[in-house]
């Protein structure tokens, strides 16, 4: 079944216009039928008010979940930018405008103008033909878009998290060790005054413990394991004890698309903590830049951690307050 005939599939069997374009293009996105339909169900009939077309607006989504980008500053808001303009223009050129009120020549905010619809077929009728003027617009853009050597944003599935398998322990702790090796010395290079055991920058002994401890998660993609992750939660608290993404899987967002799986699997949580070595750069951007986290706190010799008073470890400390 190709684009169009599941889209309107998905229209005719009661689905609005904006669900049914994004699930149509859902494996491209990166994300299940399921997601794509529970994202498109609020952008249907203009948003209920007769705004933008829902099936302009699921055009949208699915090109931005192709072509969208994550950093400000990088190249790929002028991509995701060029193909907004694109779909919005297209769009309205081949269907009239990209305002449902426009297209369906009434207000369908008010009884009256969805009375009017509905006795003029028009849901059944013009709005499926809506749906297959976005599918077609999506299709031209991307084949567009791949004929001038742009790639896409995502070709890669949903980052999840799995509870921690026992017969994966033992390699739960290796990916642990590499990835906290990795980052310290990309950072300063090997030097032993940084290890907690003879070269590694973060013990056995001390990922065994943040596991018998709290909840262990592995993060997969795609049915494997890229990474791993350490919460303890105590009624309205959370600790992140230890999150990290094995060395070739960075900078795809998946550490990101991980603490949201989390926070999505602690709702009762209203306060995280964690903590991280002075020296990961890379850790502390994530944590304030990217999760919304606040330095707090600066532990060294002179202001222990009161936690952990026998250490001389430099760390800052970090909380996130959930609104």
């Amino acid at each position: 079944m190709d684009h169009k005939q599941a889209a309107l599939g998905y229209f005719r069997s009661g689905m609005h216009c904006s669900q049914a374009v994004l699930a149509a293009f859902a494996e491209e996105c990166g994300i299940t039928e399921d997601q794509a339909l529970r994202l498109g169900s609020c952008f249907g009939s203009g948003m209920r008010k007769g705004q933008v077309c829902g099936a302009c607006t699921g055009g949208l989504m699915a090109l931005g979940l192709m072509y969208g980008f994550t950093d400000r500053g990088s190249e790929d808001k002028i991509r995701a930018d060029r193909v907004n303009d694109m779909m919005m223009d297209r769009f309205a050129e081949s269907c009239g405008s990209c305002i449902c009120n426009e297209i369906l020549g009434c207000d369908i905010s008010t009884a009256e103008g969805v009375r009017h619809a509905l006795d003029s077929r028009l849901f059944t009728e013009l709005c499926p033909k809506m749906v297959a003027a976005a599918v077609d617009t999506v299709e031209g853009i991307v084949r567009e878009m791949e004929a001038s050597g742009v790639s896409q944003a995502t070709a890669v599935p949903p980052v999840t998290i799995e509870p921690l398998e026992s017969s994966d322990r033992e390699q739960f702790v290796r990916d642990n060790q590499e990835a906290f090796r990795y980052g310290a010395t990309e950072e300063f290079g090997l030097r032993d005054d940084h290890f907690e055991e003879p070269g590694e920058i973060i013990s056995r002994e001390t990922i065994e413990k943040s596991i018998d401890s709290g909840d262990a998660y592995r993060i997969m993609l795609g049915g494997r394991p890229v990474g791993g992750a350490v919460v303890s939660v105590k009624g309205s608290r959370g600790d992140l004890q230890l999150l990290f993404v094995s060395p070739g899987e960075h900078s795809k967002g998946i550490g990101y698309q991980a603490w949201q799986a989390i926070e999505r699997q602690y709702p009762q949580v209203r306060v995280w903590e964690t903590c991280t070595p002075y020296f990961e750069k890379r850790n502390i951007h994530f944590y304030v830049n990217r999760c919304g986290f606040h330095i707090t706190e600066y532990f060294h010799g002179r202001h222990r951690d009161p936690n952990s008073p026998d250490e001389n470890d430099e760390m800052f400390h970090f909380e996130k307050v959930m609104f």
